[in-house]
């Protein structure tokens, strides 16, 4: 069981602090890498790849990478200006009624702070070990097919 060590977490954080920075972890077993990426103008976030892919089943199914490597985003089922409305048009039962303070769970590949992710990371998973920053991160965590030879 081996955990972040704090030159570790600091490196971690200096190397994603940067535009397209990028690190490789080995989480459990599963090997991730933590990319600096564009989310929009002018804008970057974290994005996470677990064993070199990202894939629609992490974000619907329950299944442990999910659980282990996914941000939980929380979210009202009703805008507050829908929530409002509903309590100026019926008043607090009816909305109570409609599900206005009723919320719903989603999963994100993207993470906002590197912080808040290595703290996830570490809390659910038992080995949480740092092998490479930068460039070769990326190499190291795509996906390698096996070379088909005929005999």
């Amino acid at each position: 069981m081996t955990k972040l060590k704090q030159d570790d977490m600091k490196a971690i954080t200096t190397e994603l602090a940067s535009p397209w920075g990028c690190v490789g972890l080995v989480c459990d077993g599963y090997r991730v890498t933590v990319a600096v990426v564009r989310t929009g103008t002018l804008r970057f976030g974290l994005t996470v790849y677990i064993n070199g892919r990202q894939t629609g089943k992490q974000l619907v199914e329950d299944c442990e990478e999910r659980r282990r490597f996914l941000r939980p985003c929380e979210q009202y089922l009703y805008s507050p200006a829908e929530r409002k409305n509903l309590v100026k048009i019926g008043g607090k039962r009816f909305a109570k009624q409609m599900g206005a303070e009723k919320r719903f769970t989603f999963h994100s590949h993207n993470w906002l702070s590197v912080r808040t992710m290595l703290r996830h990371f570490t809390a659910n998973n038992a080995s949480v070990e740092l092998v490479e920053i930068g460039a070769s991160a990326v190499r190291a965590s795509l996906p390698r097919d096996e070379a088909v030879t005929d005999a």
